[in-house]
Order: structure tokens, then sequence, then C-alpha cells
């Protein structure tokens, strides 16, 4: 499928995003973990749909209401073969046992879970066995990766005592599913003292009922603030997480860009007569800040000046050569503006990269075709409706 914009128009208006698909994916399957579970704000696309039907092989109910309410009926689940892999930790968690097929777990990941007390026999030469150990008191390195360090979360529910997983990875998906953890009486806390420390006791209280309500997605209120800048229009954010926006917000405020805050509503806006400022910044892979970066590069190309990204390979960032298509001019972690941004006709490589080509095609002008729209259409929940109600021209 394709999207087709019409640039230079100012999006303006009301919109609120949905909760994170990604972190409606890993609560999903963390739901194995109880009887009956019930999740408010679920976005209702592909993505969910597939991992629902792989839940639903395994006897659980499902049942979806009104203002997308997601009801999880878990009490007839059975540890039959699980062929979805997130849902291997959930059933190992839960029952102590799960069979899988062999393909559908690396080499990488099989010894990882080994190191955390999982042990693993042929059952035949396609098949495994999964058995968890006892899980004392422990400290896992989840280094640095989402996969391991929502597994590793999960199986220290299961733990005797206190586990410290080091090298945690913070994402607005490891932080939706800790805050899942804490509401259902699980004890999570992080160490100030040390970045990326995370201790879950494993001895919480465990109830058989779950209920959580997922946020507005940080990412897509970073998006709609990213998009009325860029297209000089006038955007209302609802219920915006200050808190989870705030690296981002900080290097917005740095451009120059027009933002406030009116209760746990976020207007942003940008006038066309009114230029940006260039800024400087280090950033890792491992910070808050670098899931963001693709929002920020196309307001940085609004920048009177050059600004510099230091600390990562931005040429090595798979939507910085998408960008440059538009003419952006993006060299050795220099973004030099201000550019008159021109539509193109892009791919989109993947989520976070998708979501800086859109901005793009709104910045530019001229008209853009934009191609495979599913790898930000299928994790956000109607957004060329959305864009449409703001006078996106979609």
């Amino acid at each position: 499928m394709a999207l087709y914009f019409d640039g230079h128009t100012p999006l303006k208006g009301i919109v609120t995003p949905s909760g994170s698909v990604y972190s409606a994916l890993s609560i999903i399957a963390s739901s194995l973990l109880f009887e009956k579970t019930l999740i408010e704000n679920v976005p209702k696309v592909p993505k969910i749909e597939e991992l629902l039907s792989s839940i639903k092989d395994l006897g659980v109910g499902i049942n979806w209401f009104s203002n997308k309410t997601l009801e999880l009926e878990l009490s007839s689940l059975t540890n039959d073969t699980v062929t979805s892999t997130p849902l291997i930790v959930p059933v190992l968690a839960r029952f102590g046992t799960v069979r899988f097929p062999r393909k559908i777990l690396s080499l990488e990941k099989a010894q990882f879970f080994e190191s955390c007390g999982v042990v693993f026999s042929a059952i035949d030469k396609n098949n495994v066995l999964g058995t968890l150990g006892s899980i004392d008191s422990l400290t896992i390195s989840t280094e640095h990766s989402l996969e391991l360090s929502i597994a590793a979360l999960l199986l220290c529910t299961k733990a005797t005592g206190l586990a410290r997983l080091t090298n945690f990875l913070l994402t607005e998906e490891t932080l939706d599913l800790i805050d899942f953890l804490k509401v259902q009486g699980f004890k999570v806390t992080s160490d100030s003292k040390t970045s990326g420390e995370i201790m879950i006791d494993g001895v919480a209280a465990k109830p058989t009922d779950a209920r959580f309500s997922l946020p507005a997605s940080a990412l897509e209120s970073a998006f709609w603030l990213s998009a009325a800048v860029i297209s000089y229009g006038d955007i209302t954010i609802k219920n915006a997480s200050r808190e989870r926006l705030i690296s981002f917000l900080s290097k917005v405020s740095s451009l120059g860009a027009h933002f406030e805050f009116d209760g746990e509503d976020l207007r942003a806006w940008q006038d066309e007569g009114h230029p940006l400022v260039p800024i400087e910044f280090e950033i890792t892979k491992e910070m808050p800040l670098y899931d963001f970066l693709p929002l920020l590069l196309p307001l940085i190309l609004r920048a009177n000046g050059t600004s510099y990204v230091r600390g990562i390979n931005l040429d090595e960032e798979i939507y910085v050569k998408d960008l440059n298509l538009f003419n952006a001019k993006i060299l050795n972690g220099a973004v030099t503006g201000p550019v008159a941004l021109k539509g193109s006709r892009v791919a989109l490589p993947n989520f976070l990269g998708g979501l800086a080509v859109i901005l793009a095609a709104l910045g530019s002008s001229g008209k853009s075709e934009i191609l495979e729209d599913e790898a930000v259409c299928d994790y956000v929940d109607s957004l060329p409706q959305k864009l449409n109600q703001l006078s996106g021209k979609i």
C-alpha cells in the first residue's frame, strides 16, 4: 500500500495518540501469567491481531469491547506447542515448561535463557522442550537488548528472591511493561545510582487477575509534535506524557520550536517566519533519546545553520539515506539547514525510520508517494485517518 502527500500543508487540530503497539504486544504476551486480563486503550492493528491469533491457538478466550478494551480469559490456557517467539517466556514462566519448534529460537537467545536457569532438551529433530529451574537471587545482564530485557523481566517474576537486571534497555515498551507488573503487585525498582539497572522481587504477591490501561504512546505524541512544527501547523496532543517526553522536549526546546502543556495536553505550533536554531548533542543507542532521534532530525533540517549529532554513526541509520532523497543534507553527523525539502517517492524502511520519512513528506514542497506504508500503519492506529482529520491531504 502507499500514502500520497501534498506537502507544505499545515496540520491543525486535536489528536489523541493510541497506546503503543509495541507495549501492547509485550503486555498481551505477559498476560499469560494470569487467569484473566483486561487491557484498555489497545490499538487495533494487524500486529496485535496476529499475536492474538497465536494466543487463541493456546486456548485463550479473546473479547474486544468498546473504547479499544481487550479482555483475555486465560483459565483454559495450555502449554501445547508454542509457535510464536514472544509467547515462549510467558508460557514457560506460567507452567514451568514450554514446547516450541527449534527454528523459532536463535542460538543466542537459547544461551541467554540457559544463563537464567532454563534447561532445553530435544523432543525430536524439530521440537524442543524448555524447563524452568529454580531461580534464586541472581544478576542477569540483558546486554542492552530489548528482547532480552523483556524476557529476563518476565522470567524473574518466578525468582525466589531479589533479582538484578543490568544493562537493561529502558524504552517505552519496557517502561510500560514495568508499570503493568507494578499494578499487579510486583515490586520492580530501578537503581538511581546506576543507569540501566532494574531489580525485581520474585516473592511479591501474584494476583490471578490483571488490569491495565495503556498510556498514550510517547513516540506517537512526539511524532505529532514534530508534525506540527515541520508543517508550520498547530496541534493539540491529548494525554501526552511529560515525563516520557523529557529528553525529546529538551532538544525541541533548544531548537526553538514552540510547545506548551495545559494539564495533560500538549500543544505544539510553529510560524513559518520563525526560524529554528542549530544544536549539538551526543547520543548513544542505550539512551532514551535514541528512539526519538528519527522524529528530531527532520526538525533539525529546519534550523538556520549546521547541527551536529555525535556519539553514533548517523550515516548508518537506515532512514538517513531516505531523508536525503527529500533534498536533506545529512553527512558524517552534520545536519545542514535550513533545507527546502522536496517531495519524493520513498519506501518506508521500518517503524521509526518510517515516521522520519513521513515527517519529511509533510514538510516538503510538492507531492510525495510513500510506499510500503504498513511499516508504520501497522504500528500506529488509524494514522491516515488522523492525518486527514488534521488536514493532511492524504
